[in-house]
């Protein structure tokens, strides 16, 4: 009888033990879930006059802008990109004459307006460019300034975005190897890489796949040497700075990786987005507060673009999150101006470029 009792007692405890270790374990693996950005407060941004014509607006692939211009990256007519005075709206005219010429640059330079300079990337042939957007202002017929060109082998070295943090030392991201950032100067020495990319121990990818899904959005903090990345295809993004060459991760958010569909054979290598996956983030402006991010759960069978901004400081901690009027397909921001610019569809199916007030955070 005695025995009994002591059995019992002890499947029970058994049973207990058995129910705590569960608990743990499926807390402990619930704890390892890559992170969320909180549900954040939302406030809707009310329009604001734009003087912009839609008659000097073509198909925009990008807009960014300063306290004076904004620069729309619109490919025709043999140039890449049109100049606006951001306080009357004017056309100041086109720039970026698109060739083969020394003065001349490649369809599908990349832009990114940090400050009074423009400067150009074209990942397809290495030319590092720069144009003075005061100089701009006075003669639309201003060349861009050479600053290097960079041998980019497909697969290893791979940088689909550059920025210069000075006049001879540049920033890529892409892929090096499997890291995400690295630091080089104008001859071509590697100096520093950081951050490894989100498939580096991944096998199913090859090299050359994982140069091709580590393409993303690359932008600099205006004054600071300060950059925010956001992943193509995915929820991801990273906020970093470069102190003496040297590439220091402040805070790497990273939600969701893209959803791919590899393939490879003799004469084909894709790392396609799987039809499930959802576009992420589409646009990144930047100011000296705060980082602005174009963002949607769409999939990529949509179209793109969003009427979403989630808004973070500069140590990659959400703050806000704005929601739109019309959904956007492109952004820039002036914080001085307290004004939000988006690229929006019209009632033409035409393009239009709108502004939105800012509330001060």
């Amino acid at each position: 009888m005695i025995m009994k009792k002591i059995y019992v007692i002890g499947l029970s405890s058994i049973i207990m033990l058995s129910v705590l270790l569960f608990s743990l374990f499926f807390l402990n693996k619930k704890d390892k879930k890559k992170p969320t950005t909180p549900i954040l407060k939302t406030i809707t941004l009310n329009e604001s006059t734009c003087h912009i014509s839609d008659d000097d607006i073509g198909k925009i692939e990008g807009i960014q802008c300063n306290d004076s211009v904004l620069v729309t990256m619109d490919f025709h007519t043999g140039y890449s990109y049109t100049l606006f005075n951001l306080q009357t709206g004017t056309s100041l005219g086109r720039f970026g004459k698109i060739g083969q010429g020394p003065e001349e640059i490649s369809l599908g330079c990349i832009g990114n307006l940090v400050n009074n300079k423009y400067y150009i990337y074209n990942f397809a042939d290495g030319l590092v460019a720069k144009y003075n957007t005061d100089s701009l202002t006075h003669n639309i017929n201003t060349k861009p300034i050479k600053m290097t060109r960079i041998k980019i082998p497909f697969g290893d070295v791979h940088f689909r975005r550059v920025i210069p943090l000075n006049d001879s030392t540049f920033l890529g991201a892409g892929i090096n190897i499997t890291k995400q950032y690295t630091v080089f100067d104008h001859q071509n020495t590697f100096i520093s890489s950081e951050v490894d990319v989100y498939n580096a121990n991944n096998k199913q990818f090859n090299k050359y796949q994982r140069a091709l899904s580590n393409s993303g959005i690359l932008r600099k903090h205006p004054t600071k040497n300060k950059f925010a990345f956001a992943l193509s295809k995915s929820a991801n993004i990273d906020f970093f700075d470069v102190v003496n060459n040297q590439i220091r991760p402040i805070k790497l958010v990273r939600e969701r990786d893209p959803l791919l569909n590899l393939q490879q054979n003799s004469t084909l290598v894709t790392a396609r987005p799987s039809l499930t996956c959802p576009i992420g983030y589409l646009d990144v402006t930047v100011g000296e507060k705060y980082v602005y991010a174009l963002y949607t759960e769409k999939k990529i069978t949509a179209s793109y673009n969003s009427d979403i901004i989630r808004v973070f400081d500069w140590e990659g901690n959400p703050i806000v999150q704005y929601k739109l009027k019309n959904e956007a397909f492109h952004i820039a921001i002036n914080e001085k101006a307290q004004k939000l610019y988006a690229v929006i569809r019209n009632a033409e199916a035409g393009y239009s470029i709108t502004s939105y007030d800012i509330p001060v955070l």
